[in-house]
């Protein structure tokens, strides 16, 4: 049966398998971005696994093992503390993926709402927010999440926070300047003129044409968010010890480099560089399949 008349084809009335296809050929062509993919997937499949897979509690002490290199009973060797490297690299995937899920998620959330409600609406609106992300953009990232991390208390939930809103800024500047944009588009006049209401002009019609930009720093983000949570945890502001986080176990390990036990700082930090690899080639891939002119 023909279309009525007048109407238009948008992208929502496309088989769902078609998009899903599209990706599929982008990543077949781009084995960059399925090497990411791949890795992120491995990473979060042990994560998920790891009380099924780990052959040791990660917290369980044994000072008779401590230090043992890698080798048989213990697959990258033991800590100081005589803990199981293996078992703690494992649980330690559910944490910091865990860190970086929250944190994206609470900051994109926080930073769509802003921009959004900051382009759409304009005037002191829009002066109060931009001016209020320019104090948050105007400390080093790093420096502010230490300090708001130390104002919060060192544990897993004030460290996702903390990661969250030293990155609200960026996700409000993309929101706001992609709607400054499209909310002028022909399709924007028209859903005003067909007598909706401005937050369904905003929710429906407009947010989700801002959304490929926020997608892709999404996925930087996610890499980013892994590397700020273990530098807070190395200092002592982040995941505290004994807890099998990637980022103490890095600390743990560091002061044994000197006495040749290099495998306690080695495979935690090995995954933190993983994971933070995988994430940027996502964010490259997305980058190519959201944006038509990159295909």
């Amino acid at each position: 049966m023909s279309a009525p008349r007048g109407a238009v084809a948008t992208p929502a009335t496309l088989p769902v398998w078609t998009a899903a296809a599209d990706a599929i050929d982008l990543l077949k062509r781009n084995p960059i971005t399925l090497a990411g993919a791949a890795v992120i997937v491995v990473i979060a499949l042990v994560g998920l696994a790891a009380p099924a897979i780990a052959p040791y509690d990660p917290l369980t002490t044994n000072p008779a093992d401590a230090l043992r290199p890698p080798g048989a009973g213990h697959l990258m060797g033991t800590d100081e503390f005589g803990e199981d490297i293996w078992s703690r690299v494992l649980w330690g995937a559910r944490i910091d993926l865990a860190i970086a899920l929250g944190a994206v998620v609470v900051a994109l959330v926080l930073g769509c709402v802003i921009g959004a409600v900051a382009g759409f609406w304009g005037g002191w609106i829009d002066e109060v927010a931009m001016r209020s992300m320019d104090v948050l953009q105007a400390f080093p990232s790093f420096i502010l999440a230490m300090g708001i991390a130390a104002a919060l208390g060192p544990n897993l939930r004030n460290l996702i926070l903390a990661i969250a809103l030293i990155n609200v800024a960026v996700y409000a500047r993309l929101m706001r300047a992609r709607l400054l944009v499209v909310k002028h588009a022909l399709y924007a006049t028209a859903a005003r003129g067909a007598g909706n209401p401005p937050w369904r002009v905003l929710l429906v019609h407009l947010m989700p044409n801002c959304l490929t930009p926020i997608f892709v720093q999404s996925s930087l983000q996610s890499g980013w968010a892994i590397l700020t949570a273990a530098g807070l945890s190395f200092i002592g502001l982040g995941v505290r010890i004994p807890e099998p986080e990637w980022g103490v176990m890095v600390a743990i390990g560091v002061a044994r480099i000197t006495v040749g036990a290099w495998w306690v700082s080695f495979y935690p930090g090995l995954c933190i560089a993983l994971a933070v690899m995988g994430f940027n080639l996502i964010g490259d891939g997305l980058q190519d399949l959201l944006d038509p002119q990159r295909r």
